[in-house]
């Protein structure tokens, strides 16, 4: 689940500003680790994730989907 950037950025203020890491992990209800996370940070904004390489051709998935609808996953595999 990613937080948004806006509460990302209210926890980190408020630990600069009044508190500690625990009771900002109260207070906004995210985890400690988040919170430990995100003053660790550089920039707040979410890092994108990488998909691993499969046999999937992710490019020809939804022409596959539009031209066989009804076929089954034993015979797109």
């Amino acid at each position: 689940m990613t937080y948004s950037l806006d509460l990302r950025r209210r926890v980190v203020n408020y630990i600069e500003d009044v508190g500690s890491k625990a009771a900002a992990s109260r207070i906004y209800q995210v985890s400690r680790w988040c919170v430990d996370d995100w003053c660790k940070r550089d920039q707040l904004e979410a890092k994108s994730q990488k998909r691993r390489s499969r046999k999937l051709d992710w490019e020809a998935l939804p022409q596959h989907l539009r031209e066989h609808a009804d076929a089954l996953l034993r015979e797109r595999a």
